[in-house]
This record gives structure tokens, sequence and C-alpha cells, in this order.
């Protein structure tokens, strides 16, 4: 392992990755702590699981895991932060810089072009509106986003000043770019803000990481940290291999995300695919073991009956009416966290969906996954090592496989809730289900 990536939840984790795998780069995700792989593999992208946690919670969990990496080989550490600024961004900094060193510099360059996220004059847009404005990110009901300026966002939550690297900095070149950089660092800066809008711009950016006399840390969600690697290391032969087999031809959605754009896109599934998704009521997970294990039951009892009928069945959290669960409130009257709660409903779907998985009356080969919290329940409930990349389905839906575990072999393809269009989780389902009627496995 050449290459660690360090992400605040696991569909992170693999859009990051994929990024890796489109330049050559074998590429495994994992969840907290690093996990020792069969050789051949560049780079480990990990789930540190701390979106959500206390700032001081998210800082530890970094620092431990980029120690830990550079003890494994890691020669270059990224850490990877959410496409609409969610989360403990500036913790999470300060911890990877805990762990490179005192003259170690991060380059903080929120920009993903291919998915419409640019940043001019240090404010990062989403398809050309400020990213406060998003429905997603103004909305998370666990850390909503109340700037766009990234350098006063992180004035708010990191210990370590910071500068702002302009685009006409950026537009004159890599040498213009390296030089401010440098020179910023020498005067006891340690974070740099820097503006793109276009791929070219990032891929200036990282010819000018290369030059610096410094550890670099790539602060972003994913692009600079791909084009950094490449411009450092020469990939792998054999990237991007398939190391299970596939299970079956069925595919099982696992759908928790309540944005949205999750509802708009699970109520066209149901409408392309002629289904009625198996709903898991939150309030009854949240209650467990008072009635969530009935639920599950009575979920994966249904599941199962509508896949020996069908090629496509869904469990979901998201309820028909599309009413959110009142986290606060609930979690006031029981003396806990939001985020506890949040936990316990993306374990019980994650239950579900493992049980309904691992049968063999009617065998799964694929799962779609959407929710970072229910995704990394899912993998840890399969008992997996890792989800070996093998490419994407489009902007920040990545593809992969379950590594080890009972479920070893299971395709996956993940996103998060504000990812795509109303027609993405039905082409994400279309997309396994042809795979896998094509393998020898679906063929017999």
């Amino acid at each position: 392992m050449r290459i660690a990536l360090i992400a605040d939840d696991l569909t992170g984790a693999n859009n990051a990755g994929v990024g890796l795998v489109k330049r050559g780069f074998a590429v495994a995700t994992t969840l907290r702590g690093v996990t020792p792989l069969p050789e051949g593999y560049d780079a480990l992208c990990i789930d540190t699981g701390s979106r959500y946690v206390a700032a001081d919670e998210a800082r530890r969990r970094v620092t431990e895991t980029a120690r830990a990496a550079r003890a494994h080989g890691a020669a270059l550490v990224c850490k990877r932060i959410d496409t609409l600024l969610r989360g403990n961004l500036g913790a999470e900094l300060d911890g990877g810089l805990a762990a490179l060193g005192s003259d170690a510099l991060a380059v903080v360059a929120p920009a993903f072009p291919d998915s419409g996220r640019v940043v001019d004059d240090g404010h990062l847009l989403v398809d050309g509106a400020p990213v406060d404005q998003h429905p997603v990110a103004a909305g998370d009901r666990l850390a909503p986003v109340r700037h766009s300026y990234v350098p006063h966002l992180l004035a708010e939550q990191s210990a370590e000043r910071t500068v702002r690297i302009d685009r006409a900095t950026v537009q004159g070149g890599a040498a213009a770019v390296a030089a401010a950089l440098e020179g910023a660092a020498r005067g006891g800066v340690r974070v740099a803000v820097v503006d793109a809008a276009s791929n070219e711009e990032v891929q200036t950016i990282a010819r000018a990481l290369v030059s610096l006399e410094r550890a670099v840390m790539p602060v972003d969600p994913g692009a600079l940290s791909a084009a950094y690697a490449e411009a450092c290391f020469t990939p792998a032969a054999h990237s991007a291999r398939r190391v299970g087999r596939p299970r079956g031809r069925k595919v099982l959605a696992a759908v928790a995300s309540t944005t949205a754009l999750t509802r708009r896109q699970l109520d066209r599934l149901a409408r392309d695919f002629a289904l009625e998704p198996v709903r898991l009521e939150a309030q009854a997970l949240i209650d467990v073991p008072a009635s969530g294990e009935d639920v599950v039951d009575r979920a994966v009892a249904t599941g199962l009956e509508r896949l020996r009928a069908a090629e496509v069945a869904v469990l979901t959290t998201v309820p028909a009416d599309g009413a959110v669960a009142e986290l606060d409130a609930l979690a006031a009257d029981r003396g806990v966290a939001p985020q506890a709660l949040a936990t316990r409903i993306a374990d019980g779907l994650a239950r579900a969906a493992v049980q309904a998985l691992a049968q063999d009356e009617a065998p799964v080969g694929g799962c779609y996954c959407t929710g970072g919290d229910a995704l990394a329940a899912l993998f840890a409930a399969a008992g997996a090592r890792a989800i070996n990349l093998l490419g994407e389905v489009g902007p920040l839906i990545a593809h992969g496989e379950l590594v080890d575990g009972p479920l070893a072999g299971l395709e996956l393809i993940t996103k998060g809730g504000s990812v795509g269009e109303e027609r993405t989780a039905g082409d994400c389902v279309r997309y396994l289900a042809e795979r896998l009627a094509a393998s020898p496995e679906g063929r017999a």
C-alpha cells in the first residue's frame, strides 16, 4: 500500500477510491482501522465514520488512522471531504496534519468538476449555486452547512492558519501555484484553500504539489487526490480485477437516505421495475429490542417472497408518505444523541439486507445501497474485510465487490443521498442486473 485515503463515510471512501481506479490503481476500501490486504493493492480508502461525531473524536480518529497508514507503508495520505462540505472538515484536517509532522501542508481543493462542484473566489458552488443553498447541505439534520466560503468554514473548525490561492494564480500554471503554496508554508501557514473550476485546473494544482519541499495532504472530494497520486506513482498492472465470483443473478436494493432526491429515485425505481418496496419502520428499529427484531424478520420474509417471484427487491426505511422521523425529538426523549438513533435505523436495515443476501433460496448477486451509514452497517454485518473497487457507474457512484466473509463476491453499487438524478437508482439496479445475467453463473 502506497496511498491511504481517509474518508468520513464509506460511500465517500468508495467515490474517492474510484478516482484512483480510473487511473489504473488497485484500490480497496474498509472501515476504521488499517486492514492488512493481499499484495497488489496500491491504495486503501478508510472510512473513519466521523462525519457526525464530536469534533475532538473526529480529530482523534483521523490522527490515529493516518499514523497507522504511515506505519503500514503509505507514502501519501489524503483526506477525503464531503462534496457538500458537511461534517468535521477542520477537525479532521487538523488530525491529519498532526500525524504528518510540523512542516506538512494541507491543500484544500473542494472542486469536483465532473459533478458540478467548483470553487471560485473561495466559494464552493454546486451547479452554479452556493453550497449553503443546496437543500441537502443546508437541510442536513445533524450538520447543516451555513457557509459557502471555504476559508470561513475552516476558520470556524480548524486551529490552523488558512490562506487562499485564487484562480488567477492557478491559471498562471503549476509553478505559480507551487510558489504561492511554498511561500505560505514558509510563513507558518499549514492550510491552503485553492480555487478550481475545471479538471484542467485540478491537474495544475496536482502538478504544483509534486514540486513542494514538504509533506502534502490533499484535502478534497477525490479529484485532486487522484491526480496527485497519478503524478507521484505508477499504478500496479493488475488494477480493478475481480477477486470473487458472482453469487447469483438477483439484485437487492437497500435504501436508507432520507433526502428528497432519494425519495424521488425510490419512487422511480418502483415504477420502472413494477415493484413494491419492503418498508421497515424507523421508529420500530429505534426501539430495539422491543419491536425492532420483529420488524427485521418480517421485512426479510417479505423481501424473500418478492425475490422468489422477481429479479429485484427493495428494502428501505423511507416511509411511503415520505415523512422523516424527527430524530432530535426522539433522541431528547431517550437521552441520547440523534446520530445514535440514525445508527440504530441503519443497523436495522443492514441486518435485514444481510439476511436476505445470505440466503440460498433466491440467490442475490448484486446490491445497490444508498446512504453512508447504511452501507457501513451492511459492510460490518456482512463480516467483510474490504470492498474491492472495480470502477464507477457515474460521477460519485461506485461499483465494487465484497472481499472475504460469507458474502464474498457480492457486487455493490454505492452512492450518497445527494447524488444523481431521478432515474439514477433504476439505472444502477439495471446495470447490476444486466451484469449478473451476462455472467456464467447468471446464465446457468
